[in-house]
């Protein structure tokens, strides 16, 4: 597809930890460019921590947002009345409120969004919904949703990503659905927060075998383009299925509303 048409998608840049750099310096994570760019989209990443007058500036040149994995979210933005949980780690409370405000902008502008691990419950906590600070210790299932409890996620390899975790039951009649026309898909797994009230205009698109929330999408696909997934599809091209499928859609929407908007 020729560049001019191409679809810009606005990605939120994780700030590295000062601890683990001399230099402060924004990360995009590689996998998310090759799906954009293979889906005929160009990514275009914003800092985090852009003031909000220069955000609606990024948004103006936008066509579509996608938030990336990373960080746990910190409950004073979901139950100010929890305390923290032991096993909440890596907090970023500045990245946090930056990308809920990306989410309402980009419901004010009806833009497509595309949530992954983390987007789908910041997605969530944006539209009002709450989610489990520690899905193993709130509610334990026999599902494996971290590939191992015992080492830290900085030392997940992308072979564990690569590795089907569990099976995904698809919600008949969403969106999700249709984009793999099929009932049940294998997916990997990185994650140990997950959704748990779902916000407002949203619907459960997919669940676990466990009953975990695995993916919410817009009550109205056809108003708003919101889609919100648990697992990692950036990295899935040695699952069953052809995740790529969920980029493919996302740019077409994409495409679509900036065309709208002329």
């Amino acid at each position: 597809m020729p560049t001019a048409h191409a679809p810009k998608i606005l990605i939120p840049l994780l700030r590295v930890d000062a601890r683990e750099t001399p230099i402060d310096f924004f990360r995009l994570n590689g996998p998310f460019v090759a799906a954009l760019n293979a889906a005929g989209a160009l990514p275009l990443g914003v800092p985090i921590g852009v003031p909000h007058a220069r955000l609606a500036a990024y948004f103006d040149l936008a066509d579509g947002v996608l938030l990336q994995g990373g960080h746990d979210i910190h409950p004073r933005f979901f139950a100010p009345e929890e305390p923290l949980h032991p096993r909440v780690h890596s907090i970023s409370e500045e990245r946090d409120a930056f990308e809920i405000a990306v989410v309402r902008l980009a419901d004010a502008r009806r833009m497509p969004l595309l949530g992954i691990c983390r987007g789908v419950q910041i997605l969530n906590v944006a539209r009002g919904g709450t989610i489990y600070q520690d899905q193993p210790t709130e509610l334990p299932t026999e599902v494996a949703h971290f590939p191992n409890e015992e080492i830290s996620i900085a030392k997940v390899t992308k072979d564990d990503l690569a590795r089907v975790a569990h099976e995904v039951h698809l919600v008949q009649g969403t969106a999700l659905h249709s984009f793999f026309g099929k009932d049940t898909i294998s997916v990997n797994s990185l994650h140990h927060q997950a959704v748990k009230k779902v916000g407002k205009g949203l619907r459960i698109a997919a669940r676990a075998e466990d009953g975990v929330v695995e993916a919410v999408e817009s009550e109205d696909m056809a108003r708003h383009w919101l889609v919100g997934v648990q697992w990692h599809p950036e990295v899935g091209e040695r699952l069953p299925q052809r995740h790529s499928v969920l980029f493919v859609r996302f740019a077409d929407a994409a495409r679509r509303f900036a065309q709208e908007k002329g």
